[in-house]
């Protein structure tokens, strides 16, 4: 839940870039918490999208263009 609002916040002073890094890990956070993934420390954004893409296939294009809006704003 803090992931979330921390990128709420972000995204309302506009700072799109942080926001997208916070999002994603707020995602991160609920798939491992509600158990559809098992925590993996150190999981890049790309495998993340990749072992969630696996567990609820119907996401796995949504998972994979969020994976890449954080890697772009991210490196």
């Amino acid at each position: 839940a803090q992931h979330r609002a921390t990128a709420e916040a972000f995204a309302a002073e506009g700072n799109w870039a942080a926001a997208i890094r916070h999002r994603l890990r707020a995602v991160a956070r609920e798939l491992e918490e509600t158990n559809v993934l098992t925590q993996v420390p150190g999981r890049t954004a790309n495998e993340l999208a990749h072992d969630a893409g696996d567990a609820l296939p119907h996401l796995a294009a949504e998972l994979s263009q969020a994976a890449t809006a954080f890697n772009d704003v991210t490196y």
